[in-house]
């Protein structure tokens, strides 16, 4: 098992606290992973495809990193409701910022079922979407 992070402090952080020995942590970007073609079993995104803006570069390097009839997964947070904090941080950086803007006005269109949406239009065979909720 791979994880790929361009963040050397969650890498760092899933060394300490996830590591195992079947596990190797790397840094790369997921838009383009260094992994050929149907290289795994499968594919998944945690916490990742709700904050990037190149989402559907993203699920389609995921689809072709994973063989055929394997698994494309992603979980991710679904604030419907908003999120006051850090809209109020990102409206501001996007004042300041025009990479930011672009990455706040493409999560703008976001909804509940969009990744899902996402993975059918990108090939994949089959999609299940399941709504969890925090119980603790």
């Amino acid at each position: 098992m791979i994880g790929v992070d361009a963040s050397a402090g969650y890498r760092a952080g899933a060394r300490s606290h996830r590591g195992h020995p079947n596990i190797t942590y790397e840094d790369g970007d997921i838009r383009r992973m260094r992994f050929t073609d149907n290289s795994f079993d499968g594919a998944v995104s945690t916490l990742a495809l709700d904050v990037l803006p190149e989402i559907e570069q993203v699920v389609s390097e995921m689809n072709r990193v994973t063989r055929p009839g394997g698994v494309v997964a992603s979980a991710v947070h679904q604030f419907l409701g908003g999120m006051t904090a850090f809209d109020l941080v990102i409206n501001t950086a996007a004042v300041f910022d025009a990479s930011i803007r672009e990455v706040r006005d493409a999560r703008a269109g976001r909804h509940a079922g969009f990744n899902g949406c996402l993975i059918c239009a990108s090939g994949m065979s089959s999609m299940a979407e399941r709504e969890t909720q925090n119980l603790g």
